[in-house]
């Protein structure tokens, strides 16, 4: 699905973000993963912003229209890693 990349900007600094990750960095730009919510559907896009405040790059600067997909919310198990031995035990 389409949305205008005005629209999208303005849900950036809106409460229908779900998730924003870094998904990438390159020597002038940082990318991004951007979930959000729009009318009780989820959909995913990309955008990149400058790596520095000497880079003139904002979400979707060039774009009058951001194709986005839809996706849904699945609850996984994930591995994470612990300490095998809190500190100060076993000393």
């Amino acid at each position: 699905m389409k949305f205008k990349a005005e629209e999208l900007r303005d849900i950036l600094d809106g409460d229908d973000v779900v998730s924003d990750v870094l998904s990438g960095h390159r020597r002038w730009s940082v990318d991004h993963r951007l979930v959000f919510r729009k009318d009780g559907k989820f959909y995913q896009t990309r955008y990149s912003v400058g790596a520095t405040e000497m880079q003139e790059e904002s979400p979707w600067q060039d774009e009058t229209e951001v194709e986005c997909q839809e996706v849904i919310q699945v609850v996984e198990p994930a591995v994470v890693f612990k300490p095998a031995q809190e500190p100060g035990e076993g000393e």
